[in-house]
């Protein structure tokens, strides 16, 4: 799945759990904790993929940069070792997609949890 993909089902899935059971703080119980909680939850676990991601492609620039500056007069080594980087980039992002995944069927969960089924008291 695309990283924007990724993106718009994180927010579309923030969004339903914040307008569906959104509730003044009159009315709020303890399923609204219970959602508030799971929200809560999400974007932590979201905002440590983001980070993660984020430290990661940090180190693969510098990876590349050294690259460049290692090969000056070999421009096929320099271009391996770029391909290789890529490389790296490009299972940084599968990570960061499973991290999303994971984070997204922890809130799901959560939900779920929350409700009461009708045969309990």
């Amino acid at each position: 799945m695309r990283p924007a993909a990724t993106k718009l089902m994180g927010a579309v899935l923030a969004a339903v759990l914040l307008i569906g059971f959104a509730t003044p703080m009159v009315l709020a119980g303890p399923f609204e904790d219970c959602v508030q909680q799971c929200i809560d939850q999400w974007e932590a676990d979201k905002q440590a993929c983001d980070d993660q991601l984020a430290q990661r492609l940090a180190e693969l620039d510098q990876e590349a940069q050294s690259c460049v500056s290692d090969n000056p007069g070999d421009p096929i080594a320099a271009g391996v070792c770029l391909q290789n980087v890529n490389i790296q980039r490009a299972n940084a992002q599968s990570d960061y997609q499973r991290c999303i995944s994971l984070a997204n069927t922890v809130a799901y969960n959560c939900y779920r949890d929350c409700q009461v089924s009708p045969g309990s008291p």
